[in-house]
């Protein structure tokens, strides 16, 4: 009798030993990014999150959580490093790391074809956040890229096009100084204001416009107030598909090369996207009225060559992280 019932426990704990384990095995994962449900980003999210779970059989399982419902991307990015959340897509908190500047250094790449070369797979800027994030305890799957940013305007003005011109008009401006020297050196003035504040701002004049964003959330967010924009490609916004470093360590290899394989798949097919993207989100803000300013390649040229004079050479003191040389490395790379 005492042999029967030791038997029964011993068999209770073993199925409860093993519900636990298969518990813990079948967690989802939560995946974070900053976009409403159906929008790219989400759909790709959930592309990956779909692929991933049948190339493991179940043992990977990712819950999308869209609109930074988990919190800012920020804020969500200290998470992933300590594991509270697993993985996320959006853009890099610039505030633990002053590497993190590298992604949004003004004017590095003019076209899309330059900013795969510097942000793509292989890539100096690829190479550098990986860098940054293994020191986070975060690993790096790849890179999403968004778009180039532009200036959107209440109002049309002479002279946008020149850099030598004053305009009298006074922009919304990221809390980072390299937005308010772009655009002073364009002849703009500067005033930092946080996002949630910019409509406002804008609807009461208290500025006549913003830099630090691109086509897609000018068009969502300021639409009926903007008169113009100008895609001036002040900087490149990527987002980066990052997971928690001791969870991915904790997959198998065969594992985790599977995950790799996905989002080097989904890396190529979001590098042809982007720009089919970027120019869907320039014709809405057309057909909403709003006048897009376009640029020849001497223009954009002008542009680039009086940040490199009166803006770099402030940067490279302003962060001694992101050094001359890195800089000129990237450079350097286009040029290959």
């Amino acid at each position: 009798m005492k042999f029967r019932r030791f038997f029964q426990l011993m068999a209770v704990v073993a199925a409860v030993i093993l519900m636990a384990q298969s518990g813990a095995q079948a967690a989802p994962w939560k995946l974070s990014h900053m976009r409403a449900e159906g929008s790219e980003v989400d759909v790709d999210m959930k592309w990956f999150a779909e692929e991933a779970k049948k190339a493991t059989d179940g043992r990977v399982n990712i819950e999308i959580y869209p609109s930074s419902v988990l919190g800012d991307y920020s804020v969500v990015q200290e998470r992933i490093g300590i594991g509270d959340v697993e993985m996320m897509c959006a853009c890099i908190n610039s505030t633990v790391d002053r590497m993190a500047m590298l992604p949004v250094f003004p004017f590095i790449t003019k076209n899309w074809e330059e900013a795969r070369i510097a942000y793509g797979r292989g890539g100096v800027i690829y190479r550098e956040m990986e860098k940054l994030f293994d020191r986070q305890n975060i690993h790096m799957l790849t890179v999403w890229p968004a778009y180039f940013g532009g200036i959107i305007l209440s109002k049309d003005a002479e002279g946008l096009k020149d850099p030598a011109v004053k305009k009298n008009l006074k922009l919304r401006t990221p809390f980072d100084v390299a937005y308010s020297m772009v655009l002073e050196s364009q002849g703009f003035m500067a005033t930092p204001i946080a996002l949630s504040d910019t409509f406002s701002a804008m609807q009461t004049g208290i500025v006549d416009g913003a830099i630090g964003a691109g086509a897609e959330g000018y068009y969502s967010n300021f639409r009926d107030l903007a008169k113009v924009y100008l895609p001036i490609n002040d900087h490149f916004e990527c987002w980066f598909f990052i997971v928690n470093k001791d969870i991915w360590n904790d997959l198998s290899q065969e594992d985790r090369d599977k995950l790799t394989a996905l989002a080097n798949e989904l890396h190529d097919k979001r590098w042809e996207q982007a720009p089919k993207s970027q120019l869907k989100d320039e014709t809405n803000l057309e057909s909403a009225g709003i006048k897009i300013v376009r640029y020849t390649d001497e223009e954009m040229n002008t542009m680039q060559e009086a940040v490199k004079k009166n803006v770099w050479p402030a940067l490279y003191k302003e962060n001694p992280i992101v050094t001359e040389a890195l800089i000129q490395e990237i450079l350097d790379s286009l040029n290959k």
